[in-house]
């Protein structure tokens, strides 16, 4: 309920923001060990929801720097999922090409890999090529095993 109560109040604020043609200060989020992926995700929506990409995509590796933990990856995949979904002007106006959508992908999973020696491989073919890049050519199956001739 505490986390309702806050969004309406910063809701109030942005609008008010708006109305009297000045920007709000930008808050300092910060994460306490007590924090989990669950708040990194919430704060990361809010931001999204905000129009905050590139400070959410930055609040996101300073976190994976700090410590990476599953959670927190998960929560950049779903991040970048958010991304996706989001319209293409808005994001532009917003200093966020869809194009670095990949980008980000890659950078997390090579992330995963450098604390945990996994490479997220079904999330690289199906995230960053097939959904964001929709013409990216696809492998095809048996491409490559005689380019289907017999001998």
């Amino acid at each position: 309920m505490a986390d309702i109560i806050k969004m309406m109040i910063d809701g109030i604020g942005d609008m008010t923001a708006k109305i009297l043609g000045t920007e709000r200060e930008k808050e300092i989020v910060m994460f306490t060990e007590e924090s989990n992926s669950h708040d990194l995700y919430t704060v990361l929506a809010q931001f999204v929801d905000e129009g905050r990409y590139c400070e959410a995509e930055d609040l996101l590796f300073e976190e994976l720097d700090k410590g990476f933990t599953e959670g927190k990856y998960l929560a950049g995949v779903e991040f970048y999922e958010m991304l996706k979904e989001t319209d293409k002007d808005l994001l532009k106006a917003g200093n966020f090409p869809y194009s670095e959508i990949a980008d980000g992908i890659c950078a997390l999973n090579k992330c995963k890999e450098t604390h945990t020696g996994i490479v997220d491989e079904e999330l690289i073919d199906q995230i960053a090529y097939e959904k964001i890049t929709p013409n990216f050519p696809k492998k095809k199956k048996g491409a490559g095993k005689n380019n289907g001739k017999t001998k």
